[in-house]
């Protein structure tokens, strides 16, 4: 890596005077020294403020003009100093930040502003201190970053809960990640009465684990009730009219009914309290992150609507088709028929939108199951079969007409015979067919579409594509191989195709 201060000897000039000028100008700057930190120059110096004396460092980063150098004290175990510090003994936040920061401002108006701060503030000296402003602001992502548990609340949820009037009981989805556990209001239970969450996909019931809280409507905002301990919680149910006792209610298995507490204040605030270890009484309250309404139309648009009753049949779920299929899904598809005889092995990573969690699994089912996480209301039928392969009649008929009853066909198989009989149930059920192959060695590719009553036959189209390059004494290019799974034997579980994307069969 280039180093900013041996590669810019002007910036480096012009910091070392900058910052000398300021020494001279300014009597609360004092005994600036340059020093080398590891692979970073740094100003070390005591800042006067309100009487105090501060050591501080001035540190210039690797990328520095690019980003702000940052002041910290210089003894890293030194006590808070202000509000506005990323913790004791860290960097101070100061007017000049990446979010504020331009490549023409000196390492020297950093310090003018550490000044500013702390002779306001005045951490350490006597006399009266001043509040800040702060420029804070942040993203729920920086403000969650650091918390394990999490509650989401969709906006049908949200709304659901500001109608409940009464003792209500909630499931809860909880999703376990490396850095963090999420949980999602699923269903509300009210009177003998069940509300269910349609913004919570139905496959989501088959991942991780949930939970079963009692939902309390409270009177303060759910912000100021933040009880540390299992009695603790307890009184804040008792407040509500609630019996405590039901939060140690068991079945018949002798299991916790419950394992938290919803709290839903008259403004619509949510907070999740859950029971931990109930023996030592601890309970852990999640942060609260909330959906905002209106946000698939809005980033999707409002034609992608017109895609929720289309339904699109995929034929072969390798790399391009299982990509082809995600992508529709998220743009507004939700009827899906997938055809494909394959299995998914680790070799399959590299290019495929399944990872090891589908591994031996068939492609289909894979793929179908991701589609169902992606937006409620998915609908995908799986065909497990190869069309042209050794199949009962029967069978392939019948995957067939599911496809000629779809709004569109796409062929991701790169096989000349699939194409035919494709193109053929295209042709005369009126589908619409799109068709693609990946060249061998990543060289392009070759993609196809055939609209009924305004493009040509599908078979005219690929022969005319044909005849253009043979034309043009285009190399034969074929198709990017086949990865079909294999049985312990070492007999391929599909008949090898012909990749030649221009043979012409009908």
């Amino acid at each position: 890596m280039k180093l900013w201060w041996l590669t810019d000897f002007e910036r480096l000039e012009r910091e070392r005077r900058a910052i000398e000028e300021l020494g001279q100008a300014e009597p609360w700057l004092q005994d600036a020294q340059w020093v080398l930190e590891g692979m970073d120059f740094c100003v070390e110096a005591t800042i006067e403020a309100a009487g105090a004396q501060h050591s501080i460092r001035l540190r210039y980063p690797p990328f520095f003009p690019a980003i702000p150098p940052g002041v910290w004290p210089q003894d890293p175990e030194a006590p808070r100093w202000s509000g506005h510090q990323y913790g004791a003994g860290g960097e101070l936040c100061l007017e000049w930040g990446p979010d504020t920061w331009h490549p023409e401002v000196t390492g020297a108006e950093v310090l003018r502003s550490a000044y500013r701060l702390l002779v306001s503030e005045n951490p350490l000296g006597e006399g009266e201190a001043a509040e800040v402003p702060s420029r804070h602001r942040t993203t729920v992502g920086q403000d969650l970053r650091l918390a394990w548990y999490r509650l989401v609340v969709t906006e049908a949820a949200a709304a659901r809960l500001r109608e409940l009037e009464g003792e209500a009981e909630a499931e809860l989805q909880v999703l376990f990640h490396p850095g963090s556990l999420v949980a999602v209001v699923r269903s509300v239970e009210l009177a003998g009465e069940t509300w269910t969450n349609l913004d919570v996909p139905k496959a989501l019931a088959h991942v991780d684990w949930s939970w079963r809280v009692l939902v309390l409507r409270v009177e303060a905002p759910v912000s100021a009730l933040r009880p540390k301990s299992l009695a603790e919680l307890k009184e804040a149910a008792s407040a509500t009219g609630l019996d405590p006792a039901r939060l140690d209610v068991v079945d018949e298995k002798g299991k916790h009914r419950v394992d938290g507490v919803l709290l839903v204040d008259d403004a619509g605030g949510t907070a999740l309290v859950r029971i931990g270890d109930r023996d030592k009484g601890n309970v852990v309250r999640c942060e609260t992150v909330l959906g905002q309404a209106g946000q698939e139309e809005t980033r999707l648009g409002p034609e992608a609507f017109t895609f929720r009753e289309k339904r699109v049949g995929v034929v072969g779920l390798g790399s391009a088709g299982s990509k082809i299929a995600l992508m529709l899904a998220r743009s507004g598809v939700r009827k899906f028929v997938l055809v494909d005889d394959d299995l998914f092995l680790p070799e399959n990573l590299v290019r495929h939108t399944l990872d090891w969690r589908s591994v031996g699994e068939h492609k289909v089912d894979g793929v179908g199951f991701q589609l169902e996480l992606v937006a409620r209301g998915i609908e995908v039928e799986v065909e497990r079969r190869q069309l042209t392969g050794q199949e009962s009649t029967s069978s392939v008929a019948r995957a067939l007409q599911k496809l000629a009853a779809c709004d569109l066909v796409v062929d991701a198989t790169a096989c000349g015979r699939t194409f035919g009989l494709l193109a053929t149930v295209a042709a005369q059920s009126d589908t619409a067919l799109v068709w693609l192959e990946v060249f061998e060695g990543g060289v392009g590719g070759l993609i196809g579409r055939y609209r009924p009553g305004r493009d040509p036959e599908p078979f005219v189209i690929r022969g005319r594509v044909a005849s253009f390059l043979e034309e043009q004494n285009a190399p034969k290019l074929r198709s990017a191989g086949l990865y079909a799974a294999q049985r312990a034997s070492g007999e391929c579980c599909r008949s090898r195709r012909s990749g030649v994307f221009w043979t012409i069969s009908r």
